[in-house]
C-alpha cells in the first residue's frame, strides 16, 4: 500500500480507513457517537463509549461528531472543522458554469497545485465506504506518449471498419450509432491522421492528464467512486482557476489497448475509470448554454 498526492492505493478489492477507537480518558460519556453511528459499532461502555471493529465500516462519523477529540484512528486524530459561510448563488454559479475546456495555455500546472486538487478526493464520498480510488498524473512528454497509443487503438478500429463483414457485425452493437453517421467517421479519420502532424485531438495539448483507477475486482462500485472523486477534483480545479475536460475516448482506449495502459503506468490489477485533462484555460466564457429542464417525477406529498 502507498499514498501519493493524497490518494490511497490499495490492491485489495475494497480498502477502508483504520477502524476508529475511543480514548477512555478523553471520553465524557456523552454518547453522541453512539447516536450517530449508522451500524451500531459505537456502543455504551462503562463510563465511556466503545467501538466494535467487526461492525465498523470506518465512515468516521463517530469522530467528527465528538466535541472532545476522544475518537482517534491509526491514521491520526480527527481534524477540527467548521462549516464555512458560503454564498449559495456563488456555489451554484461555479457548478452550473463549469464547462469542458479544450483550449489550454502552454504553461504547466504547478505540482503543488496538482497535489492540492488530487487531495480533495481524500474526503470524497464513496459507495459502501470503500476507499479504492488511486490517481495517475501524466505530464509533459508522457501525455503525448499515452495519446499516441490511444490514437493507434482507434486507428486499428478504423481499419476494421474497412472490412464489410466487420461493419455488418458492428451494426448489432452500440457502435451502429457511429455507422449511421459517415461524417463522424470521416472526422475521426482526419483526427487520427492529423495526430502524426501534431494535432492532439484527444487531450487538446493539455499540460496534465489525470487517470483515476480502481481495483479490477471492485467493479460494482469502482466507477461510481472514481466519478465522484473526479467530479470533486474538477470542481476544486475550477475554483482555483484551472480548466478540465472529461475524455471518454481515452478511457475506452486505455481499456482496449494494453500498450496504452502500460504507457500510462496502470498496474495490471487496476482498471481506468475516468480520465480528465487539467490546465490553464486559453478561453473564457460569458454565457450559459440553453438546456432543457431536468425531467423530475414527484411522488408523495
Amino acid at each position: 500500500m502507498w499514498r501519493g498526492a493524497g490518494l490511497r492505493y490499495d490492491a485489495r478489492p475494497v480498502s477502508r480507513e483504520p477502524s476508529p477507537q475511543v480514548e477512555p480518558s478523553a471520553c465524557t460519556a456523552c454518547f453522541r457517537c453512539v447516536e450517530e453511528c449508522p451500524t451500531g459499532a459505537a456502543r455504551r461502555g462503562e463510563g465511556h463509549a466503545t467501538i466494535e471493529p467487526g461492525c465498523c465500516v470506518s465512515c468516521g462519523h463517530c469522530g467528527i461528531v465528538c466535541n472532545y477529540g476522544a475518537v482517534r484512528t491509526e491514521a491520526g486524530a480527527f481534524v477540527p472543522w467548521t462549516p464555512p459561510e458560503l454564498d449559495p448563488e456563488a456555489v451554484r454559479a461555479l457548478i452550473v458554469g463549469q464547462r469542458s475546456i479544450r483550449r489550454f495555455r502552454p504553461e504547466p500546472v504547478e505540482p503543488g497545485l496538482l497535489a492540492e486538487i488530487l487531495a480533495v478526493a481524500d474526503h470524497a464520498a464513496t459507495a459502501s465506504n470503500a476507499r479504492d480510488v488511486a490517481a495517475i498524473v501524466l505530464r509533459g512528454d508522457r501525455v503525448r506518449a499515452v495519446a499516441a497509443e490511444i490514437n493507434a487503438y482507434y486507428a486499428g478500429l478504423l481499419r476494421l471498419l474497412d472490412c464489410p463483414l466487420v461493419r455488418l457485425l458492428l451494426w448489432l452493437t452500440p457502435a451502429r450509432a457511429y455507422l449511421r453517421s459517415p461524417k463522424k467517421i470521416a472526422r475521426m479519420r482526419e483526427d487520427i491522421t492529423g495526430f502524426a502532424q501534431g494535432r492532439d485531438w484527444l487531450f487538446f495539448d493539455a499540460p496534465a492528464v489525470v487517470i483515476l483507477t480502481t481495483p479490477r475486482r471492485h467493479r460494482r462500485f469502482g466507477r461510481v467512486n472514481a466519478t465522484i472523486a473526479g467530479d470533486q477534483q474538477k470542481l476544486y480545479a475550477a475554483a482555483r482557476g484551472l480548466g478540465s475536460c472529461w475524455i471518454g475516448y481515452a478511457e475506452v482506449g486505455l481499456r482496449g489497448r494494453r500498450a496504452a495502459r502500460e504507457a500510462a503506468g496502470i498496474p495490471a490489477d487496476r482498471e481506468p475509470q475516468v480520465v480528465f485533462t487539467l490546465g490553464h484555460p486559453a478561453v473564457s466564457y460569458q454565457r450559459l448554454p440553453a438546456r432543457a429542464p431536468l425531467p423530475v417525477t414527484w411522488l408523495g406529498d
